[in-house]
């Protein structure tokens, strides 16, 4: 097949994110840009994905062939440590500077991996068009999926005001991405493990989208809608609310 649909609609997911958080006036501009960067580096990797299959659909395999297919998802896998990395560098507040920076040195340490990965098959290799796993790889993805977790529960729940519905899509955001996962580890199905990572970018920037539209942009506190929604939560219950 010489077009992955799945890709294409993975493409159109990041591109509706990208016209929200453009038409969006509550979200930090900061937070705009570091979002729409990682809506970026999701795009590059679809794309990618795109060319792998171009090249193994048209091209007759050869070890060339197989060196360059092995060269795309090397930089594939490269971009996904990259696109963990992009957590950390929105330099959030409540981040000691060790911590951030022991958490760089480490996602960098993930995208070196596969960047060694072309001339040595520390991963995974190419041969006959086919991606075959080393033992180590199933160390390497499960290690980077709890090093993403960690980033999330480090950066996100720990900086925003997000409340319970918030979470929720964040979990689900998480649990995608380790259906993803599961789907490389079991079935070698990558395209799957990118739509997932589309999946999850859209959830996140929704759930974000979701706070900032319950935050006052003046004092940076919940509006009055949160306050009427609490308050029509317990009207006829007998409680004090302060």
């Amino acid at each position: 097949m010489l077009v992955l649909f799945e890709d294409v609609i993975s493409f159109i997911l990041v591109i509706f994110a990208w016209f929200r958080l453009y038409d969006n006036i509550n979200i930090d501009q900061r937070i705009k840009r570091y979002f729409a960067c990682a809506g970026g580096v999701i795009a590059a990797i679809l794309v990618l994905d795109q060319i792998w299959q171009a090249i193994f659909t048209i091209c007759r395999i050869t070890a060339r062939i197989d060196y360059i297919l092995n060269v795309l998802t090397c930089v594939i896998y490269f971009l996904v440590a990259f696109l963990i990395l992009i957590i950390p560098m929105q330099r959030l507040k409540k981040i000691s500077l060790v911590n951030r920076v022991l958490n760089v040195i480490i996602l960098i340490c993930f995208g070196v991996i596969p960047i060694v990965n072309i001339w040595k098959p520390v991963i995974f290799y190419h041969s006959g068009g086919y991606m075959y796993y080393t033992n180590k790889y199933i160390y390497y993805i499960i290690a980077e999926y709890v090093m993403y977790m960690v980033m999330v529960r480090m950066y996100y729940s720990r900086n925003y005001l997000f409340d319970r519905s918030d979470r929720i899509m964040l979990l689900f955001a998480q649990v995608i991405v380790g259906i993803g996962v599961i789907a490389q580890i079991v079935y070698g199905d990558l395209a799957a493990s990118w739509n997932c990572i589309s999946i999850c970018y859209l959830f996140m920037y929704l759930a974000l989208e979701q706070m900032y539209a319950k935050i006052d942009p003046v004092t940076k506190l919940h509006n009055r809608g949160v306050y009427d929604k609490i308050l029509q939560k317990y009207s006829g219950k007998k409680r004090t609310l302060t």
